[in-house]
């Protein structure tokens, strides 16, 4: 009889914009979808609104850890062992452009370490399926229409699209080496939209650095006006033109590019566009913005920024071919729905403060109200954090209320603590009982306090007797815990 187990697959970054979204597509086929991500440009309730919008919250779970952590991946990996994955969407990686101009060595070792981990790990836990989020980027200065086929790699012009050229290449290698790989490498156009419920979108970190979340920001008063890049252009209104395609088919996409990896009977490597095939110009995108949310949408004409090309649009034709894929919503949907989730929720997913809003959300999910009430003398120190530079403050703060509501961890979600009762984990001096949501709560927590550069840094014997220390919920704990803290970090 054949297996009726559902496919389980591994997204990582699947709680960023592009991710959720395939993660909703994912679900609703029936799948089981486990995330990996940091949470560097993402948010908790990114996941918690997957679970609500899906209606199917036992079929997905998240883990906090970074692809550049060697040590947390492995041990990742090692828990899903014996219920291990049948494919890989791989989404995770920094993704700003002019940030990477800045701080190209960041984007090198972030985007190419994590892959380079990733894989490695995937060879030796046999998971040799994977869909590539890759960018029209790597076509550089090549003339559109763009098709697979157009060089790439040549007048690429910042190192985000270094890395995807780089990352695709390494994956080519990986096949051509391991016959066995099935690999699809997707280039994309200029990710927009939101789901249609208006409950996940796009949420920038910072200033938005692409022009569909500037405008959103811009109709819903986050900020005065759009600066438009040139007006000399030599299209339809001198405006730059690119192909525009809305997140949700960019998802079922995905979907296709899988249902095709799978179903061909040996190892492959194919690359395909994912794009409409045409393209909107920045004021054609700013006047459907006004029409969706029915007031004027202010910018000013600015000169043109160096190295940006007049027209950049997608030649589509093999993947509706192959995939039985096509993009199918229009601009005025793009903007609608874009709309609908700015405007319901004109701060993003939590407000100006990620690194604060993340934790609240894994403790609103940990404690019961009456231990969430605890934490409101603490909320004003918390909002103290305001970037890497402060946050053991916050840390250190949120920790005493974690350790304060030790009773109330016990209420745990099965879905985030498994059956494990917290005082058996502490004593479980095993790799596999590391894992923050897939094992104990207290370890959850602690790690959230920790960050993952430092827990994944210590070993397991030394994290389990801090979690000893820290789970006495008295002040004589927290001090030993501060003390260590402050010498490790």
């Amino acid at each position: 009889m054949a297996s009726t187990k559902p496919v389980h697959v591994l997204v990582t970054g699947g709680a960023g914009y592009i991710g959720s979204h395939t993660t909703l597509e994912l679900l609703a086929a029936g799948m089981r979808v486990t995330i990996l991500d940091n949470l560097c440009n993402s948010s908790f309730e990114s996941f918690e609104r997957i679970k609500e919008l899906s209606g199917k919250p036992g079929m997905v779970k998240m883990h906090l850890v970074d692809l550049c952590d060697t040590y947390r991946l492995k041990d990742f990996f090692r828990i899903y062992k014996d219920d291990g994955f049948d494919a890989c969407i791989h989404f995770a990686a920094l993704k700003a452009v002019g940030e990477s101009v800045k701080l190209p060595l960041k984007y090198y070792k972030n985007n190419l370490t994590g892959t380079l981990n990733l894989l490695e790990l995937m060879s030796e836990f046999k998971c040799k399926t994977i869909v590539f989020s890759s960018s029209a980027t790597v076509y550089g200065t090549s003339k559109s229409p763009l098709s697979e086929s157009s060089s790439t790699g040549v007048g690429v012009t910042n190192p985000y699209g270094q890395t995807k050229h780089m990352m695709e290449q390494v994956l080519r290698d990986l096949q051509k080496s391991d016959p066995a790989f099935k690999v699809v490498l997707l280039r994309y156009f200029n990710p927009v939209g939101a789901h249609p419920s208006g409950r996940i979108g796009e949420d920038p970190k910072g200033i938005p650095n692409n022009l569909m979340p500037y405008v959103q920001q811009v109709a819903v008063g986050r900020r005065p006006f759009l600066g438009v890049f040139g007006d000399d252009y030599d299209t339809v209104d001198g405006t730059g033109v690119r192909d525009y395609i809305h997140v949700v088919d960019l998802a079922k996409g995905h979907m296709c590019a899988l249902g095709w990896a799978s179903a061909q009977p040996s190892g492959c490597c194919e690359v395909f566009n994912l794009g409409t095939g045409s393209g909107s110009s920045v004021l054609q995108v700013v006047k459907s913005m006004e029409k969706a949310c029915g007031h004027t949408v202010p910018y000013k004409i600015s000169p043109r920024r160096a190295g940006d090309l007049a027209t950049v649009y997608a030649d589509p034709v093999k993947a509706k071919k192959v995939l039985k894929w096509e993009a199918k919503r229009t601009m005025d949907v793009m903007c609608a729905d874009c709309w609908k989730w700015q405007s319901s929720n004109p701060m993003g997913f939590g407000g100006s403060m990620p690194c604060t809003e993340n934790w609240l959300a894994a403790v609103r999910v940990a404690m019961s109200p009456k231990a969430m009430a605890g934490i409101a003398d603490d909320v004003p120190f918390l909002q103290k954090a305001k970037g890497d530079e402060s946050i053991y403050p916050a840390r250190l703060a949120l920790l005493k209320v974690c350790v304060a509501s030790i009773p109330a961890l016990n209420g745990l979600p099965k879905a985030i603590a498994g059956d494990t009762p917290w005082q058996a984990i502490l004593k479980n001096n095993t790799a596999t009982a590391l894992d923050p949501y897939a094992r104990g709560p207290i370890v959850a927590l602690v790690d959230l306090c920790l960050g993952t550069e430092l827990a994944g840094k210590a070993e397991p014997s030394e994290r389990l007797a801090t979690l000893e220390t820290v789970a006495k919920s008295d002040a004589a704990g927290v001090a030993a815990f501060s003390k260590w803290f402050e010498a490790r970090y």
